[in-house]
């Protein structure tokens, strides 16, 4: 497919489970102009044959399996070095679109606003009693979007031209990325006229779920040092990105100090 519009990238470990419901509502979206890129993170179920299943008859798809664990930050960097689109769409693999219009409403939202460097999206979150919270996005600048606690990478619609990596072998990738982006973009939109996602947070196995008790007491530990390192060695242009990264700094010391690896 030449002149891709919508690159839709998805990192997964171990979320077989969820594949049917994920990918489907990104193959189903009536707008058609996009790519699938799904990579997968060395999982031991039944991830990559479930996702090889779901796209055997969608030519749009792309499965890359790594040869080494990259975690989801190397995963999406892949995904991104991989993307023909002109913008970047990241999806985790539990998660899910919520309406089969969103692409379309979204392509709308991008050529009227002037083809915008980062388009916000609000999102809808699944609670663990199936109770579904809207959250509305209202930042009006970018410092108040680089200050906003919102900063999952699937919140945000990217042109491809101004995507940073993120930081990788670390579960707290999307902090360091989320302001680095902000740095780098001179516009943005916030598409608030559909629910762009559903946050599932049902998963007790996400990385980011505190029942995790391994990876809690584990890999984020040794995540909330490579977090304080990513941010010390972070170059910014702006005051208002380096006022929010020196905050950041000092909440990641004052964890560390006390023994804590919370985000």
């Amino acid at each position: 497919m030449d002149n891709i519009f919508f690159s839709v990238i998805m990192p997964n470990y171990n979320n077989e489970k969820y594949l049917d419901k994920s990918i489907n509502s990104i193959l189903k979206q009536d707008f058609k102009n996009f790519e699938f890129i799904f990579i997968d993170d060395l999982s031991t179920d039944n991830s990559v044959e479930k996702a090889k299943e779901i796209c055997k008859n969608y030519s749009n798809t792309h499965i890359i399996i790594p040869n080494h664990k990259v975690w989801n930050g190397g995963g999406r960097n892949i995904g991104a070095a991989a993307a023909k689109g002109q913008y970047l769409i990241f999806l985790d693999s539990d998660d899910w679109f919520a309406d089969t219009h969103f692409f379309s409403v979204l392509y709308n939202h991008i050529i009227n606003n002037s083809y915008p460097d980062l388009i916000r999206l609000t999102f809808d979150l699944l609670t663990n009693t199936n109770e579904i919270l809207h959250i509305p996005l209202q930042e009006k600048t970018i410092k108040e979007l680089v200050d906003s606690c919102f900063v999952a990478c699937w919140t945000k619609v990217l042109k491809k031209e101004k995507f940073v990596p993120f930081p990788e072998n670390t579960l707290m990738e999307d902090v360091v990325q989320h302001i680095a982006i902000c740095d780098t973009i001179s516009n943005f939109t916030i598409l608030d006229d559909i629910i762009s996602v559903i946050y599932n947070k049902q998963n007790v196995n996400s990385c980011s779920a505190q029942e995790n008790e391994h990876l809690q007491n584990g890999k984020w530990k040794s995540s909330m040092f490579r977090y304080y390192a990513d941010l010390y060695d972070l170059q910014l242009t702006h005051d208002y990105c380096e006022d929010h990264r020196q905050r950041r700094l000092r909440d990641a010391k004052a964890n560390i100090d006390a023994g804590l690896a919370i985000q």
